[in-house]
């Protein structure tokens, strides 16, 4: 958005794939690249800016081409970070060959973001609960996890639950981080719903105890909405990648001192090329693992997550009034957000601003 006032509103025009035709016709190239800078926009967002994107769907994600291919320079303002023009695979850069109107190696496009008119307000960024919760199932701590989740209103003081019981509910969804590299797939995400939502498992016995406090409610159905994209686009991403470099309590503070010591001796005496972007006081950038949030899945959140993972396109009801819609773009490894809107109010797994 360039401008906007009472009666005008001035945006830029962003070109790119939209994330719904990689859905369809997309190469396995550039379902992974845009699952992979979907997972990072997810969790490094509120660390840089303190805002969540709150309407995660496919229209409002676009593959953008690499920064020197043509028409490039036209495209909207692109936020760097540390891993900006990444090349995992060592290609070099650009190939030549053309994907989708994009000239170069998958590795080097970006990821177009569109419509902030509803975002969740983190000044702090994500809450430490959630990796601090992520990285002790991920430890097999199921006194630890239970109580962090108990600390933090997710069971309620009348409600005893079995620790190991509450670990064996949470292991199955964590998947993703359990593995250096993890395909999402429509399979995977029925077979969560089934565990969940069929009456007679342990697993939906379990959900129907758990709590989600309100201050979670946006990062729940945020983080569930986007685990269902990446089903669609069937994405090999490595998420504990992100996690470690964007979620605070993932990584133990003690490791993260001796890795921040490390690097700190690394890099002296050597230039940066390129410095980071200042985070968001207040906010941590760490490592960790998937959402504690999880353990307050519920039958209706996680069908709804399914059912999003069914459709190309999901129907999603959005609106806001002139100045509440923003965009960025997301190269390598940034994000960015906008301060429009306010809160929202949900439809399954489906997010409609309170402003229309």
């Amino acid at each position: 958005m360039v401008h906007q006032s009472d009666q005008v509103l001035v945006t830029e025009w962003m070109d790119g794939i939209p994330l719904a035709d990689v859905i369809a016709d997309g190469t396995p190239e550039q379902r992974d690249r845009a699952g992979q800078l979907l997972a990072r926009f997810l969790f490094s967002g509120p660390a840089r800016t303190g805002l969540l994107h709150a309407d995660p769907h496919p229209g409002n994600f676009r593959l953008l081409p690499p920064v020197d291919a043509p028409g490039a320079a036209d495209a909207p303002h692109e936020v760097d970070g540390p891993e900006a023009s990444a090349d995992p695979d060592g290609s070099g850069g650009t190939d030549g060959s053309e994907e989708g109107g994009a000239v170069g190696a998958a590795g080097d496009w970006r990821l177009g973001v569109l419509d902030f008119g509803t975002v969740d307000r983190l000044p702090g960024g994500l809450p430490g609960t959630i990796g601090e919760s992520l990285r002790m199932t991920l430890e097999g701590d199921a006194a630890g996890v239970y109580g962090r989740l108990r600390d933090e209103g997710f069971v309620k003081e009348s409600i005893d639950l079995e620790p190991d019981e509450v670990l064996d509910y949470l292991l199955p969804i964590i998947e993703p981080a359990q593995v250096e590299e993890f395909t999402f797939s429509r399979g995977w995400l029925r077979d969560q719903a089934a565990r969940i939502a069929d009456p007679r498992s342990p697993a939906h016995q379990l959900g129907r105890q758990l709590n989600l406090p309100p201050s979670y409610l946006l990062i729940h159905r945020v983080t569930l909405s986007t685990i269902g994209v990446l089903c669609q686009l069937g994405a090999a991403v490595r998420l504990r990648d992100e996690l470690e470099a964007w979620l605070p309590g993932f990584v133990a503070e003690d490791e993260e001192s001796e890795e921040a010591g490390e690097a700190k001796e690394a890099g002296a005496g050597s230039e940066s090329e390129e410095p980071e972007p200042e985070p968001v006081p207040g906010a941590t950038r760490r490592r960790s693992p998937p959402e504690g949030v999880e353990a307050a899945l519920d039958r209706s959140d996680v069908e709804a997550g399914a059912a999003l993972a069914e459709v190309e396109e999901p129907a999603v009801l959005h609106g806001g009034e002139p100045g509440q819609r923003g965009r960025t773009a997301l190269g390598g490894g940034a994000a960015a957000g906008a301060d429009h809107g306010s809160g929202g109010r949900f439809f399954g797994g489906c997010v409609s601003s309170s402003t229309t």
